[in-house]
């Protein structure tokens, strides 16, 4: 029996080979779309999920939207009930060099002993608690060990690590890479009794922030009975701006999904991703469902005359329904392998553009595996059900006698079905022209200063005074450097949080907090910040030491006028780590309007410039066409004063694009998937239309006798379906303006969701939908009408 359902399915398919095609490709191109979109999103699920303890790891948090803490939080959070660990791991920038090759490395990361009792780090050779329990030993990667020992075993020799100071590290050991879906991917491990001597560390206080403390809960301790206690630890520290703080605890497996922090660790809020690419895989898998089911509805009278002829020589319903159902599964099992083989042929293209590293066989782990044969059987049964019934419930006596039952349920089925479809592509439309622009408005609104043809640089920590001034003074003697600034933070990057002395506020419950910023006297020639009130900080006048810059946010906040004298508070550090506060005052002798020190995602904040500081970032503003031979120039300058540095750079331009990086890869990811949801679409239409000219293949041809033209026929056929977009596009229109209104939200600085997008989008809707329907009208309208008419 099954062999001949297989044989008249085949059968079938061959005799309709247009119909079966589009329902093939159609559902395939779902399916691989929805494969492709399930290996997106079960990658974010995955981050940290490698880690046996997860479940239990914890990051304690000190400030709202920032990993890091201060380091005296370790002891004090070891004493607390319900926490059975504690570690810190401070990642760091160094410069790593081995014999005459150095390189920036951005994973290595001083940790203490503790740190296995949370995390597991497999090794390859030797002992990671080695590295751990003792200074000058460090573990590698095994990415890192054949970076700077190619082929040679490492274990037992040196390398160089540079921060503030220079140490010589003995390799013990090399450990597996870490997998790229961590919020904390790690090349080098090293005992924090390193810290004092890498990079000077002052004595452990709460406001070190050397780095960032992992709790390992106790077992039957949940995170919501800990954050109980995060009060009494505040208090605890007995540390009188305690007030300030925001502790909070993080999941493991939160961290990258569902908060967003600094760019020491990877926390980008991925969970609205998540759930907008969850929601377009659904849709899509409806589209092509449905398409199929339209379809095989549509064509459900073609064979009528086979169900009663069955039915009639003994055929019970469940027969039928099996029979229908079997072939369900069979095309879909088809369309399945077929979706499999295209997501392995277009992943690389994926990957480039979504920046991704996915790959189909991450699908066939036994779980995966299973879900995915559950996924085929519930798609045929989607596919399958409905038009099974509809066939198997055919009245043979009725059906023999060509006297079928009304078609009017079935056709607003179908109908029902196109509106959904166009409803689906018309919201993606609008989300993509939504997020084009929303990108559009960021890379071209004013910030307020200006980021084109300038030139960073990071300057080593360990550069003296005179090799700074030595290569501003070199830099300047180029032509093709117009002027060039130090300053603490860039345009763009945020800057130091600070709080005002008690005599600069108002009152004595007004927020005290107010951002920093150190700079020098080109910093407005640079960057063209605006001078609003007084003037900004002059060369060569030494009173200026003492003065501020301030902008037009912290006049409103604060109530501060112009030659007013302000100031903020400081901190001297006892030797047993205790502070004192010490102020700082200063003359407000200009004010600068305001701009986007931090980026679009925040409001404009009070800020305070200050003329001088040790710091390590130089902008310099470029001129010339020349950029090849600019770069090389400034190279050069470089390597003049730092030949042990390696020359790196970056534009300010490209920095600003990198901080919308996600937001532009989702809009190319949701572009990607509103064409494919629009191509499923118009191929279900396309299906429909050329069904419908074919059950009126005699209308046509006794309308074109009768003297017809072509286009009133064409007209004929395109009126309903377009009618039926158009429904789609007043359904869809307010579901997509509320979507996109709850993902703007996301954003300080966003635009107006204008009347074009939607007008664009149902333009764009009803023009593909006229090329579709039309392209089968126009075929059938120009049939000779003596073919159509012959058999009557």
């Amino acid at each position: 029996m099954f062999r001949n359902y297989l044989k008249i399915a085949i059968r079938n398919a061959a005799k309709n080979r247009t119909f079966s095609i589009i329902n093939i490709v159609g559902l395939a191109v779902g399916l691989a779309t929805c494969f492709i979109i399930a290996l997106y999103v079960l990658d974010d699920l995955s981050f940290d999920a490698q880690q046996p303890r997860a479940g239990r790891i914890s990051l304690f948090q000190q400030f709202a939207n920032s990993s890091s803490s201060g380091s005296a939080f370790g002891a004090l959070l070891r004493k607390q009930t319900g926490i059975e660990a504690v570690t810190q791991v401070a990642p760091h920038r160094v410069l790593v060099s081995k014999l005459n090759f150095a390189a920036y490395e951005a994973r290595f990361c001083l940790a203490d002993s503790n740190l296995t009792r949370l995390f597991e780090f497999p090794m390859v050779q030797g002992q990671l608690k080695e590295a751990l329990a003792l200074p000058n030993k460090v573990v590698l990667s095994q990415r890192m060990a054949t970076k700077y020992f190619a082929s040679t075993n490492p274990v037992g020799q040196t390398i160089d690590v540079q921060l503030t100071n220079k140490i010589t590290f003995m390799v013990v050991g090399i450990m597996r890479n870490t997998p790229e879906n961590t919020h904390l991917p790690i090349d080098f491990l090293a005992s924090s009794q390193n810290a004092k001597t890498l990079s000077n560390q002052q004595p452990e206080s709460f406001w070190d922030f050397a780095g960032i403390n992992y709790l390992l809960l106790a077992k039957n301790t949940t995170l919501a009975q800990l954050k109980t206690q995060l009060p009494a630890i505040q208090q605890q520290t007995r540390d009188p701006n305690a007030a300030a703080w925001k502790l909070d605890l993080i999941a493991l497996r939160d961290i990258y999904l569902k908060n967003r922090t600094d760019d020491r660790i990877r926390a980008t809020n991925a969970i609205e991703f998540v759930r907008i690419f969850s929601a377009v895989a659904l849709c899509i898998l409806l589209l092509a469902c449905f398409n199929y089911l339209n379809l095989s509805s549509a064509r459900a009278t073609l064979r009528a005359r086979e169900v009663g002829v069955r039915k009639t020589m003994g055929a019970g319903r469940r027969q039928l329904i099996a029979q229908f159902l079997g072939e369900s599964f069979f095309f879909t099992l088809i369309a399945t392998l077929l979706a499999l083989l295209s997501a392995q042929i277009v992943l690389p293209f994926f990957n480039d553009f979504a920046e991704k590293s996915l790959s189909v066989i991450q699908l066939f782990t036994p779980l995966r595996f299973g879900v995915l044969v559950g996924f085929v059987v519930l798609t045929s049964l989607l596919t399958g059900l409905y038009p099974a019934f509809v066939l198997s419930g055919f009245n043979p006596v009725r059906v023999l006698k060509n006297q079928l039952l009304p078609k009017s349920s079935a056709a607003y089925f179908r109908r029902g079905l196109v509106v959904f479809q166009f409803a689906v592509s018309v919201v993606m439309l609008v989300a993509t022209l939504v997020v084009m622009s929303q990108l559009n408005y960021l890379q071209h609104k004013d910030l307020g200063y200006q980021r084109a043809q300038i030139l960073t640089l990071n300057l080593p920590t360990q550069a003296t005074d005179n090799q700074r001034n030595a290569l501003q003074e070199d830099l300047k003697q180029q032509a093709v450097v117009k002027d060039i600034t130090r300053v603490s933070i860039l345009p763009g990057n945020g800057f130091s949080f600070n709080k005002v002395s008690p005599q600069s506020l108002k009152s004595k419950n007004e927020d005290p907090t107010i951002g920093q910023l150190y700079v020098d006297t080109q910093f407005q020639s640079v960057f063209g910040v605006k001078t609003v009130e007084g003037r900004f900080f002059e060369k060569n006048n030494t009173a200026d030491r003492s003065h501020f810059v301030v902008n037009r946010e912290a006049t409103k906040k604060f109530g501060w006028k112009l030659g007013q004298t302000i100031g903020y508070t400081t901190y001297q550090y006892n030797p047993d780590g205790s502070y004192v506060e010490v102020p700082v005052n200063g003359q407000i002798v200009g004010v600068v309007d305001n701009y986007h020190q931090m980026d679009l995602k925040s409001p404009i904040f009070p800020l305070m410039m200050i003329n001088g500081g040790n710091w390590g970032q130089f902008a310099v503003k470029l001129q010339g066409k020349n950029l090849a031979a600019t770069i090389q120039k400034v190279g050069e300058a470089w390597k003049k004063q730092f030949p042990d540095y390696p020359f790196e750079y970056k534009f300010l331009d490209d920095e600003f694009d990198q901080s919308y990086r996600k937001e532009a890869q989702t809009s190319r990811v949701f572009a990607l998937f509103a064409a494919l949801a629009i191509f499923i679409s118009c191929l279900g239409l396309l299906g429909l239309v050329t069904f419908a000219a074919e059950q009126r293949t005699k209308e046509i041809g006794v309308r074109k006798v009768l003297g017809a033209s072509v286009s009133s026929i064409v007209t004929l056929l395109s009126k309903d379906f377009l009618k039926l977009v158009l429904i789609a596009i007043v359904i869809a229109s307010p579901i997509a303006w509320y979507a996109m209104h709850v993902w703007l939200q996301d954003f300080a600085y966003k635009i107006s969701i204008e009347w074009w997008v939607f007008a664009l989008a149902g333009l764009l809707a009803v023009g593909i939908a006229l090329l579709t329907v039309s392209f089968q009208s126009v075929k059938a309208a120009l049939m000779n009408p003596v073919k159509s008419l012959r058999s009557e």
